[in-house]
């Protein structure tokens, strides 16, 4: 099992951490440190135009995406992530967009190969993922 915690000096309104990607098969290196969001609402990762222009990404397909402001049509893109905690996520299928303050939105085909809890005890937001998924959390057995 690995896992990490994000942790804030307040309350945060985003859950950000640093993540390292490339097109895949290319190697990945701890230089390589982009800004990811993570977002239980996005069904899917989501990379800025940014992303696709600095690994030199070719799409593989294209889709429709339904967000908040509307459906949009979007390349489509297999990369490799490595997460903060050190596991490899490789040929991850994400499509573009230009999420606010990102350049990756990591959604719930990530954020469901494990277990993810965010807290807010005494005012400070940190929120913490591990992979795999060892065991339920939940508050009323506890």
């Amino acid at each position: 099992m690995t896992s990490f915690t994000v942790k804030y000096p307040d309350i945060s309104k985003r859950l950000i951490s640093k993540v390292s990607l490339i097109a895949c098969g290319d190697k990945l290196n701890n230089e390589n440190l982009h800004i990811a969001l993570w977002d239980t609402g996005a069904t899917g990762s989501v990379i800025t135009q940014k992303i696709i222009n600095e690994l030199n990404l070719i799409p593989v397909s294209c889709v429709d995406v339904s967000t908040t402001q509307g459906t949009y049509e979007a390349n489509c893109y297999f990369i490799d992530i490595r997460l903060t905690n050190g596991i490899v996520i490789p040929n991850l299928y994400v499509v573009h967009g230009e999420p606010t303050g990102c350049d990756i939105l990591i959604g719930m085909d990530i954020i469901n190969r494990g277990d993810f809890a965010v807290s807010n005890f005494n005012n400070r937001t940190q929120f913490t993922f591990r992979i795999p998924s060892i065991e339920d959390i939940d508050f009323i057995k506890k």
